[in-house]
């Protein structure tokens, strides 16, 4: 950490604004610090904006949580920090009960250790999910919720579970849904064959919000809404979108930020193990796995999408692409997390904020990032 000033610069706060913002040590702030020596930054040519928040990814770089090494997990968060990635959830998905406590527990064990992007929680994507919505899941790794096995979960986490994907439709979701709030994890609506009644059943015992909208649940028809059409339709639930314009179509995903607000949609990447790598055995969640027209998918059954390739700065561009406007896409990949997670330390160039922020060059790339004051330069 040190001391930097970036004077007379344009940053979205999410709001457009323009000063000279200062970092001092891991703190974001608006007023010089009395004998500190300053690094100038220039900041022509460049916007600066909050760090990029990714709740729900699997790996990335040949390094995933599938792996149930903590190296692998700080192998994660050095790599993420070159795509302006400053916290994420690594994500641990539905497989045997065993082999997901080992997954939990070795990101348990990196937390406190990072060199890149910080480790702010973990999401758990099951195993409460429904059998007929697995998606790229285990099929040997859905149980039926119980709040016994909710608190093994959490355990393993040390504390630092934050996100659980369930189905509400499942008998006994009640039970875990208690525990969740009793110990401060947020419940998603996700991997799910619920109605638009049962998604009410469990945004009422606190599911509010969705895992990956529109992928692994339930369609909206003009009779039977679904999973998706309660999300549309309810203002106060979140939506997770995978930003990559294949596993929702473009048109589709202005529709979701159109129908709840661009403060109610948070971006995700999904992003799997060999996300970046060109060459040799590609495995993801276990499986060889080829790059088909920009998704991971099986090799044996190409048919069948395992996982996303994007990241968290593509999705950023995407967004600017498709013509959400760089305030909203502000929120989408960073504010808005914070927001639903309660991390209110980040996700806004604020005074006082730790100082997790990106600059971007032309072309909204990433030029520079910092996290908890440290630089980083692309």
């Amino acid at each position: 950490m040190g001391f930097y000033r970036l004077e007379n610069a344009a940053y979205y706060a999410p709001e457009e604004r323009r000063g000279t913002i200062y970092i001092n040590g891991d703190r974001i702030s608006f007023s010089p610090l009395r004998g500190a020596d300053y690094v100038d930054i220039p900041t022509s040519s460049i916007i600066i904006i909050p760090g990029f928040i990714d709740t729900h990814i699997h790996g990335i770089g040949g390094f995933g949580t599938e792996d149930r090494d903590e190296l692998s997990i700080l192998s994660m968060s050095r790599i993420l920090a070159r795509y302006g990635v400053t916290s994420f959830f690594p994500t641990v998905h539905t497989e045997e009960l065993g082999s997901m406590l080992l997954s939990i527990s070795s990101i348990a064990l990196a937390k406190g250790r990072e060199e890149g992007a910080s480790i702010e929680g973990i999401h758990s994507e099951g195993p409460f999910i429904s059998p007929l919505k697995l998606g790229a899941q285990s099929p040997l790794g859905p149980l039926p919720p119980s709040g016994e096995i909710f608190n093994r979960i959490c355990s393993s986490s040390s504390s630092l579970l934050k996100a659980m994907t369930a189905a509400p439709e499942l008998e006994g979701i009640e039970r875990a849904a208690k525990e969740a709030e009793r110990r401060g994890v947020k419940m998603l609506i996700g991997h799910s064959n619920a109605t638009y009644q049962e998604c009410q059943r469990g945004f009422d015992l606190g599911m509010r919000n969705m895992t990956h909208l529109f992928n692994a649940m339930t369609s909206m028809g003009h009779r039977e809404m679904g999973c998706a059409g309660f999300a549309l339709s309810n203002r106060d639930c979140f939506a997770e979108l995978i930003l990559d314009g294949i596993h929702v179509a473009p048109q589709i995903a202005l529709v979701a930020i159109r129908a709840k607000g661009p403060d109610r949609i948070i971006g995700v990447t999904d992003s799997l193990r060999p996300t970046g790598e060109k060459k040799g055995e590609l495995y993801a969640l276990g499986v060889p796995v080829i790059d088909r027209d920009g998704v991971w998918v099986k090799r044996e059954e190409p048919a069948i999408i395992e996982g996303s390739m994007l990241t968290m700065d593509k999705a950023f561009r995407n967004l600017i692409e498709w013509g959400v406007d760089i305030p909203s896409a502000v929120r989408i990949t960073s504010t808005n997390a914070s927001d639903f997670y309660g991390l209110d330390d980040i996700g806004r160039i604020e005074e006082g904020k730790r100082a997790d922020i990106i600059l971007l060059s032309p072309g909204y790339r990433v030029r520079e990032v910092f996290i908890k004051g440290e630089r980083y330069v692309v």
